[in-house]
Order: structure tokens, then C-alpha cells, then sequence
């Protein structure tokens, strides 16, 4: 669950000291990297701009590797303030188009906890609350130019607006995100895009309705495909020079209860002109001195190894 207030003190914060500085996050373009606690390619974003107060709900740690000793953990406690990102940023240049985008993806891990407050009914009373529904979540982070000034906005993804129905808990599960919804949160991160095509904050509920919020993939934003817009096309949405310039996973804020969650293998790339994958961001999170092969890499060690031995294998279907 994402509200104004983190995305606000995240993006606007981030983006501005990124842009300005040159932002040495700008190493994370290239095809493959492994994040690792201190590697400046990837950092917290969750209060960062807050030094007095430092926190860890979201952290590489080793206490649930996902393809090595590694993942991003993600903790809240239950409160309107405690939620935690971690991104990365192109720099000054974009890495693409949001039109352009073909390939966005990542894995997420949710575990389940005991309740600790035994005062919350609505916990177990409503099927499709989003509580039951959540899981980590993935925000591009946009920048468009208008009027000769770069213009700030994000698509946030968030299971509860594709899928409402409870979440797996206890396993990795692979989330292709091309072709799933996202919602956006307009300049400033006090306005919310909604379905009849105005830039309102939305009824004061916490997360924003799903039958309010404007919702679409993210080439549907960039061509103004809406799934549920009450007005038809929306002209002032119009996101068709939009630019990704970051990328960000992690636990939204307003949570009833405490939360634990896990992301790694994050996969963002844009078509290119022989029409393939130009990879922006292709990130699996380690602890230090690890280096390990991507999951496409050990299926292709194993088959070489059986093949030696003349055995016949089945292809996994995996996101390469």
C-alpha cells in the first residue's frame, strides 16, 4: 500500500538530488549487476532524507536468498509512516521510453506473520481487502518534459489493482508486470490520476479505491489504453514522451499489521531497434564478495551438464 505522502518524500527527494548531482546510481544500466548492502547502483530510499532517524525496512540481507545468499528484505510494523523502498536512477539521461518498454518483471516473497493486533476484524472479514492481497511493489519513476522543464511523475504496480484476490504466502513467485495495472501519482505527489480523466485526490481512504484510481500497463499509459476509464480517451494523460529515469521495489505504507516481504530479480528493458531487449536494469540483490549466476545461466549449466551424460530435459519456462 502506497500513499501520497511516501511517494512524495521519495521521488521529489530523490529524483532532484539525482538529477542535480548526476547521481552515481546512473552505474546501474548496464545488463547485469548484484546490488550488495552499501553498492551506490542501489540504495534505501525509504526516510533517507531523514539522517537523525535511520531504518532498515528495506535491506539486502541473507534470510531468504533467492539465486544466491541474497534478497530484499522488507519489513513494516503497521503504521501509517513505516514503509521502505529500495531504487535505482538513470542519472541525468533516461534509459528509455515508457512506450518502448517490453520487459518488466520481479520476484516477491511474502511471509506470513501472526496478527499482533487481535482489535483489526476486518483483517479476516473482507475477502478482497488489500491486506490480503498485497504484496511488494514495483514504481517507475518518470520524467517528462514540458514546457522546457523535467516534470516528475510515477506508475506505481501494485498487486490489489490487477489481481484482488488473497496472496500466495511463504513462496518466490515470478511477477511479469507488462501487461498487469498500474496507477499513477501525478507531479508533487499531491494528485492522484483518476477514471474520469481529472487529476483529483481520491476518496480519504487508504489504499485509493481501485474503481477511482485511472489504471493501465505501461505502454497503455504511454498510448492512453485505459481499462476503466468513464470518459474514454483522457488527453490530459497523455504520457507518450514520458522517459524512465528510475525504478524502485519495496512495502507501501498504512498497513494494519506488521509485514514481512521479500524482491529480488528485477528485470526492466525496452525494445530496441533489431527488435530485442535493450536491458536498463537486470538486478539480482547479494550480500558481498558473491558473485553468482543468473537463473537463466544455471538452467544452461545444468542442461550442458546432463547433455553430456546423454540425458533428455524438459525446458523450464522461465523468464530468461
Amino acid at each position: 500500500m502506497t500513499t501520497k505522502s511516501s511517494i512524495r518524500r521519495l521521488w521529489g527527494v530523490a529524483v532532484v538530488a539525482a538529477l542535480m548531482a548526476g547521481s552515481a546510481a546512473g552505474l546501474a544500466a548496464q545488463t547485469k549487476v548484484y546490488p550488495y548492502p552499501g553498492d551506490p547502483s542501489w540504495y534505501p530510499m525509504d526516510r533517507f532524507w531523514d539522517v537523525i532517524t535511520p531504518d532498515n525496512r528495506a535491506e539486502i540481507t541473507g534470510s531468504n536468498p533467492r539465486y544466491g545468499n541474497g534478497s530484499l528484505e522488507l519489513t513494516t510494523t503497521g503504521s501509517l509512516w513505516d514503509w521502505g523502498f529500495y531504487g535505482t536512477l538513470s542519472g541525468t539521461n533516461p534509459w528509455g521510453r515508457l512506450a518502448d518498454v517490453n520487459t518488466l518483471s520481479f520476484e516477491w516473497y511474502r511471509k506470513e506473520l501472526p496478527y499482533t493486533d487481535p482489535n483489526i476484524p476486518y483483517i479476516t472479514t473482507w475477502p478482497d481487502n488489500p491486506w490480503l492481497a498485497q504484496t511488494p511493489v514495483l514504481r517507475l519513476l518518470l520524467g517528462e518534459t514540458i514546457n522546457d522543464q523535467l516534470v516528475m511523475t510515477e506508475l506505481i504496480w501494485e498487486k490489489y489493482y490487477t489481481n484482488a484476490s488473497a496472496t500466495a504466502f511463504d513462496q518466490w513467485v515470478y511477477e511479469d508486470l507488462t501487461s498487469q495495472y498500474f496507477w499513477r501519482d501525478n507531479p508533487g505527489g499531491s494528485l492522484y490520476s483518476v477514471n474520469d480523466c481529472s487529476l483529483n485526490e481520491p476518496v480519504q481512504v487508504t489504499p485509493p479505491p481501485a474503481w477511482e484510481l485511472m489504471l493501465g500497463t505501461p505502454t497503455g499509459w504511454a498510448d492512453g489504453t485505459f481499462v476503466n476509464s468513464e470518459a474514454g480517451a483522457c488527453p490530459s494523460f497523455d504520457m507518450r514522451y514520458a522517459e524512465v529515469y528510475g525504478i524502485a521495489v519495496g512495502v507501501g505504507s498504512n498497513w494494519p499489521d506488521a509485514y514481512q516481504g521479500y524482491a529480488d530479480y528485477v528485470h526492466l528493458g525496452f525494445n530496441n531497434v533489431q527488435g530485442g531487449t535493450n536491458d536498463a536494469v537486470y538486478a539480482n540483490f547479494e550480500l558481498p564478495e558473491t558473485t553468482v549466476p543468473e537463473p537463466g545461466s544455471i538452467i544452461l549449466l545444468g542442461t550442458g551438464l546432463l547433455g553430456l551424460g546423454g540425458a533428455t530435459l524438459l525446458k523450464r519456462h522461465r523468464k530468461q
